[in-house]
């Protein structure tokens, strides 16, 4: 008998919901990154950034991972060259906006590294599987449908950007096609953070 879980993914809606199931995965594929920058308003701060259009973290760059109806993933990705949200993430003066300031500036070795992309590229900004979710083969699923994605916008490349640390997520990666070309400088003020560069030639076959 087949027990295996039915995996839907579709495009997220512009909905307060969805939004805030972006800004999960924005807080989570950046470890806690903007909890720290933000605080406990963090995630309705995201969701309302995620509602405005015509940006890389808007909704419709948005793909959704659903088990039985239930959101369990989510995956955000779009052509490289989208601009990204305001620095301010919709803030006004006050001490969160010195807050977000700080952890930007120590994040800098990274972050500056982030901003640079070829021509072509299909830049995966953010995933994330629900702790009770892994081991079900969703975040292969969320990253193949990237793939797809890109290759059907007829783009070069896929890339995406890892903490050295996150073995696990670079492994995935790797299985999938893809190939560190770079990293960044060392983010002391944060730990020591080094992010990775990897990308997917949209030329390569298919990874079996």
């Amino acid at each position: 008998m087949n027990t295996s879980p039915q995996v839907t993914v579709r495009t997220a809606r512009g909905d307060t919901v969805d939004a805030r199931e972006v800004a999960w995965a924005l807080e989570t594929a950046t470890d806690r990154m903007f909890s720290m920058m933000i605080g406990r308003t963090w995630q309705a701060t995201l969701a309302d950034l995620v509602l405005v259009p015509g940006h890389a973290w808007s909704w419709p760059q948005a793909r959704i991972a659903e088990v039985n109806g239930e959101t369990q993933g989510v995956a955000l990705s779009g052509p490289a060259d989208l601009p990204a949200p305001d620095d301010s993430l919709g803030l006004g003066w006050g001490w969160r906006r010195i807050r977000l300031s700080a952890v930007a500036l120590a994040g800098y070795p990274f972050l500056s590294f982030m901003e640079h992309h070829e021509p072509g590229e299909w830049y995966l900004t953010a995933i994330a599987v629900r702790p009770k979710a892994r081991g079900l083969g969703i975040g292969s699923r969320l990253l193949y449908d990237v793939i797809e994605r890109g290759t059907a916008a007829q783009k070069s490349s896929v890339t995406l950007d890892v903490d050295a640390k996150n073995t696990g997520a670079s492994r995935l990666y790797g299985e999938c096609g893809f190939t560190v070309t770079g990293s960044s400088g060392r983010a002391w003020l944060m730990g020591g953070v080094v992010v990775r560069r990897m990308r997917r030639l949209l030329t390569d076959p298919p990874v079996l």
